[in-house]
């Protein structure tokens, strides 16, 4: 049986392969419930954290300070844009920015991202982890698919 079923199933592991290098990258999230978030960067480079050693003899150590925008910006962008589509409101302005500052043609908030989708179903931090690995994992796919449409071998459309 399983040799008849084999040759319609061959189709199959090259997706089976993107999901199994999809899972390897985000295996913290799944082993250890750990969001893809550098937010313990707020802990390493604002005050009062700063001052506070965390049980390291300099501080708590930043390997890539320009990644601070998603804690310090993106994310409350997109958390405020969601709250106020949640209350019907369409997030025009966001006052809590200085004196505030446009939000819907802001395109860092991504109002009208479809990884948007997820917040009307789970929380924030599960929405924006599960919107976060959506992104590679529809790019892992549909690149192989372009270049099977090109008639590139199925190796050869993995690897690119």
């Amino acid at each position: 049986m399983f040799k008849k079923l084999w040759p319609r199933l061959t189709w199959l592991w090259p997706f089976v392969f993107i999901l199994g290098v999809w899972f390897v990258l985000f295996k913290p999230f799944f082993a250890k419930g750990l969001l893809p978030m550098p937010a313990d960067i707020i802990a390493g480079l604002y005050y009062p954290w700063l001052d506070y050693k965390w049980g390291y003899s300099v501080g708590v150590p930043v390997k890539n300070p320009l990644i601070s925008d998603i804690p310090s910006l993106l994310y409350p962008w997109r958390s405020f844009a969601i709250d106020e589509l949640k209350a019907g409101r369409w997030p025009l302005w966001n006052p809590y920015y200085f004196d505030g500052m446009p939000l819907l043609a802001n395109f860092q908030s991504a109002v009208f991202s479809y990884v948007n989708l997820f917040f009307l179903f789970f929380s924030k931090p599960i929405a924006w982890a599960l919107g976060v690995m959506t992104s590679p994992l529809l790019t892992l796919i549909f690149v192989f698919l372009f270049l099977r449409h090109k008639n590139l071998s199925r190796i050869s459309s993995l690897l690119g």
